[in-house]
């Protein structure tokens, strides 16, 4: 992926030296940065991972092998 200059360049998983934890320094950096020169600082968080739940993954896989 590197090679290749895929990988987005903020990207944390699946990278060496990169984990959540450094994906929340650079968000939490980047807000007091912002903060700091005056700007308005907006975070949203979007928890998604309860919507796979209402899926019936029977159907979910015949659609994934047609």
């Amino acid at each position: 992926m590197k090679h290749n200059n895929v990988s987005e360049m903020f990207q944390s998983g699946f990278r060496a030296m990169h984990s959540r934890e450094t994906a929340l320094i650079k968000v939490n950096n980047d807000l007091l940065l912002a903060v700091d020169r005056g700007e308005c600082a907006v975070l949203i968080l979007l928890d998604l991972s309860a919507a796979f739940d209402t899926i019936d993954h029977t159907i979910l896989i015949e659609c994934l092998n047609s």
